[in-house]
């Protein structure tokens, strides 16, 4: 059945031949294909390859050789290498191509299997599309450190036996990883499948997704493939990127239709940028001040701003202020941060980002882990909810780097001093009870509050019934045969006492001994009640009987055994 055009067929077949017409390209993958319209086809291909292949001789060659790469002599070993080099020379860098069929992943992926036990999960699927599109992503490198673009076109040999020595054939995508971690030079992109778990979590449906460091596109189609079908708006002032994120939008629209109008791209930097109103999600991950270079034009944060106390206040406080003014309240504020080393100095971003955020009214926060494969990296996902008190702010800074202030007094305070931003003085702050439900503390923010939770709520209902309706342990019912009453701790409704139950299995066991020359009443005790003699000696003699072989009694010793005598021989 379908609730929202009020349709219900009696079979699959009839309910999908109703709703046929109404569907539209992005929901085809769940009708089957023998219903759909007439002249529509597919647009998921079964499988998208990259656009150089390696010869099938060359790639079988090598993976016989690879297991004794070591025992090589050099002149072989370096004719490998050199196969795969002039190979890649003349294909050129091996950009990702883009998978349509990751939409498809991308989409039916569930937040449970992306975020679990407070950990965001490394699901790759998408990084494809966006790093096909976004290709310039190859040119952007670490502040100390070679662009892998840079790479390719320097130390294509060196890559190429880096990767043969880990066991590996230098393929596409083998060279890529081989690029991105030769010393970690490479920049990372926001994994997709990780905005649309956090955009399905956190986001209403039809809600608004805002984004002031739009990046590569991996949080444009995190929110364009979630389940909340929810409007992504972003600043992004590089221009390759603004550009790039146009043409992945474009390359999106072609497979699901009508995300078009669920993108609105702004080419300014964020702290002069004009935020939307009522977002209902700020998503983003910063720019960490010079440790990844992404361009040189004067919009950029790391080239704007020569010390990190002066990103920290002029670029990164800015736009935490007018991304929080920017949520409607009950918002979540959802910040993707890093600490990080310069020129061995140790930059605690994370740190001074919560600082930051708790001064401008947000208190508790959740803390999601940021999984990065195992490379040790200590990445996080901060996540506040918005408040209404959260739109007051103190104008108080210190050194660059802003203090916990009381958004009434304008005094400075420990945060432990603050609630929602207000000091102890200048608000009454709610009592302290327990919870009738779970016998936890919490602040009672009305009068006459008495449990911290619906769950709570329904706990204690649960309780409280069971108290004034207790399960009795004995029961008592009445037989319907003989009218006794008895009682039993045992589960189940009875109708017939335990004497009538047992007098009825003994009426059932009750025989009449089939042997002709017998007829008198035992009990079968047979496993499955199937006896119907008396004695095996009657069952005998029966057999003896009905085979023509004995005519009469007198054909046995013993002509009349008494009660199932035993077995007499023949005469």
């Amino acid at each position: 059945s379908c609730r929202i055009l009020r349709i219900r067929g009696c079979s699959a077949d009839a309910f999908f031949e109703l709703v046929r017409e109404f569907a539209s390209e992005d929901l085809l993958y769940k009708i089957p294909s023998k219903h759909w319209p007439q002249g529509v086809a597919a647009k998921w291909p079964l499988k998208t390859y990259e656009a150089a292949l390696l010869s099938t001789n060359l790639v079988n060659e090598t993976k016989a050789k690879l297991r004794d790469w070591a025992s090589l002599e050099d002149a072989e070993r370096a004719n490998f290498i050199e196969a795969f080099a002039q190979f890649w020379e003349k294909a050129g860098f091996p950009y990702h191509v883009p998978r349509p069929e990751e939409l498809l992943t991308l989409s039916r992926l569930e937040a449970s299997s992306v975020i679990q036990s407070g950990t965001i999960k490394a699901r790759q699927v998408g990084q494809a599309i966006c790093q096909g599109i976004s290709r310039h992503i190859w040119a952007a490198h670490s502040y100390d450190s070679s662009s892998p673009l840079e790479l390719f076109a320097s130390k294509l040999r060196d890559l190429i036996e880096y990767c043969l020595k880990m066991g590996q054939v230098p393929n596409a995508a083998n060279l890529r990883s081989a690029l991105r971690f030769w010393r970690h030079n490479g920049v990372y992109n926001f994994r997709p499948s990780a905005a649309k778990a956090l955009v399905d979590r956190y986001c209403r449906p039809g809600g608004v997704v805002f984004d002031p460091c739009a990046g590569y596109g991996g949080r444009l189609l995190g929110t364009l493939m979630s389940s909340a079908k929810a409007t992504y708006v972003a600043c992004e002032p590089l221009v390759e990127s603004y550009k790039a994120l146009g043409r992945l939008t474009e390359w999106i629209s072609s497979y699901v239709s009508g995300v078009e109008y669920r993108v609105k791209l702004i080419n300014q930097p964020a702290e002069e940028a004009q935020f939307p109103e009522d977002a209902d999600v700020v998503l983003t991950s910063p720019p960490y001040w010079k440790r990844e270079v992404y361009g040189d034009e004067n919009t950029q944060s790391a080239v704007r701003y020569s010390t990190y106390e002066q990103w920290l206040t002029e670029f990164w406080l800015t736009t935490l202020k007018k991304a929080i003014l920017a949520l409607r309240p009950s918002g979540w504020l959802l910040l993707n941060v890093d600490n990080f080393s310069l020129n061995k100095r140790d930059y605690l971003l994370i740190q001074d980002t919560i600082k930051i955020v708790q001064s401008l009214g947000l208190g508790k926060y959740e803390t999601l882990k940021y999984d990065m494969s195992g490379e040790g990296q200590g990445e996080v996902v901060l996540c506040w909810a918005k408040h209404v008190s959260a739109e007051v702010f103190s104008e108080s800074y210190t050194d660059g780097v802003r203090l916990p202030t009381c958004s009434v007094c304008g005094k400075t305070k420990a945060l432990k001093e603050l609630f929602l931003g207000i000091c102890d003085g200048c608000q009454t702050l709610p009592p302290t009870v327990t919870c009738e439900g779970c016998d936890v503390e919490f602040a009672q923010t009305w009068k006459g509050k008495r449990f911290h939770s619906e769950a709570c709520y329904a706990q204690y209902r649960r309780r409280l019934s069971r108290e004034q309706n207790p399960i009795k342990k004995g029961r008592t019912f009445t037989c319907k045969n003989c009218s006794s009453t008895w009682s039993t701790e045992k589960p189940g409704n009875f109708t017939i006492c335990p004497t009538c139950r047992e007098a009825k299995k003994a009426a059932i066991r009750r025989k009449v001994c089939a042997y002709r020359n017998c007829g008198i009443e035992f009990t079968d005790l047979s496993l499955k009640n199937s006896s119907k003699y008396c004695c095996p000696e009657h069952r005998r003699r029966e057999k003896l009987f009905r085979s023509g072989i004995a005519q009469d009694g007198s054909y046995f010793r013993d002509s009349k055994p008494v009660n199932g005598g035993s077995r007499s021989a023949k005469r």
